[in-house]
């Protein structure tokens, strides 16, 4: 689902990150800044004024396009925030080559709240990361900058998203992917109950996924085991987290994101039919969970393909990287997965 955020949190979010990353380097300016270089590194712009080097340009085109493993961005328009993560290499190499192709042209004190763009290009040794407002580039210290040919790449991103949309035969990103594909022939309940931590809703179906559902927990409390029908999730003994059954699906949110509007979906277990692939074609992740043992059901793990937290608050997006990690490892014979096919309610 598309948050529509000031793209000023993303600005803070991305600042704060990368205070962890490592450095990208400090130089003289990039090939295609505008303006000659000067003594101290900085770049000379073309009307006399002075503007300082770019160093995750520099640092960017010290890369071949070999060097990068994915491409992050979150996009911030009028329509919302809409993000993903890029790992094939010709969506690699075009932004790639869309990005060394910036120049700082001027100094400048503008911006909009509705139009930006943050990008973050991965390798195995270092993450490089490019904010933009508007036209305009927001460097680590706030210092601001309108740079030149950025069209193009916000173009290019663009028309990413819209293909991603256009694939869910939609207008909305891949965060409902758990109530809009697993439960097709369900209405929507137009007053639904709202969870408390750790607690479920049901609306019931005819495979009902909580049916019978009971929960325990290890001696210490560290740990929760939830008894769904035909399966078992095992989940953290803390407040963080909280789910929703409804019919064939249940989804497992983190609270905290969930109850402030940012979404908060870690993943959605649905149940097929055993003799039903169509999971195959998700235009998002999944993960086969395993085969139910007295249900024809197969459990297909689906996972959020954009931004499911609040991007300004720090503590809130170390939360959700915990536990979408951990939920991260469902897998069918995984030894470590959350999930496990279970068929009663042994003694934990």
């Amino acid at each position: 689902m598309k948050r529509k955020l000031p793209f000023a949190t993303i600005i803070a979010v991305m600042l704060c990150t990368m205070l962890l990353l490592v450095s990208c380097g400090t130089g003289g300016g990039g090939a295609s800044s505008a303006g000659s270089s000067t003594a101290d590194g900085s770049v000379q712009a073309s009307e006399g004024e002075k503007v300082p080097a770019w160093p995750a340009q520099e640092a960017l085109a010290s890369l071949a396009v070999a060097d990068i493993n994915s491409i992050e961005y979150v996009r911030a328009t009028e329509g919302g925030l809409a993000g993903d993560t890029l790992t094939g290499a010709e969506d690699i190499e075009d932004v790639y080559l869309r990005l060394k192709d910036l120049g700082i042209v001027a100094e400048s004190n503008m911006g909009v709240d509705d139009d930006g763009l943050s990008i973050r290009v991965n390798t195995g040794a270092k993450t490089i990361s490019f904010t933009f407002e508007g036209d305009i580039l927001v460097l680590e210290d706030g210092s601001r900058f309108e740079v030149e040919n950025l069209g193009s790449l916000k173009s290019y991103i663009d028309r990413l998203i819209e293909e991603q949309d256009a694939a869910m035969g939609s207008g909305d990103s891949a965060d409902d992917m758990g109530e809009a594909i697993s439960s097709p022939s369900e209405p929507a309940d137009s007053s639904p109950e709202t969870p408390s931590k750790n607690q479920g809703t049901t609306n019931n179906a005819a495979y009902d996924i909580e049916e019978n559902f009971t929960k325990t927990a290890s001696a210490d409390g560290s740990i929760e085991y939830l008894y769904f029908n035909d399966f078992m999730m095992i989940m953290p003994g803390n407040e963080k987290w909280s789910f929703e059954a409804d019919g064939d699906s249940v989804a497992f949110y983190l609270f905290s994101a969930q109850q402030e509007g940012f979404g908060g979906r870690l993943v959605s277990i649905v149940a097929y039919d055993i003799d039903d692939y169509s999971y195959e074609n998700l235009p998002v992740e999944y993960h086969v969970a395993g085969v139910g043992q007295n249900v024809n059901k197969r459990f297909i793990a689906i996972y959020p393909s954009d931004v499911q937290f609040d991007p300004g608050d720090a503590t809130q997006q170390a939360d959700y990287k915990d536990l979408y990690d951990y939920l991260h490892k469902i897998g069918e014979g995984a030894v470590n997965s959350p999930f496990q096919v279970a068929d009663s309610n042994p003694a934990p």
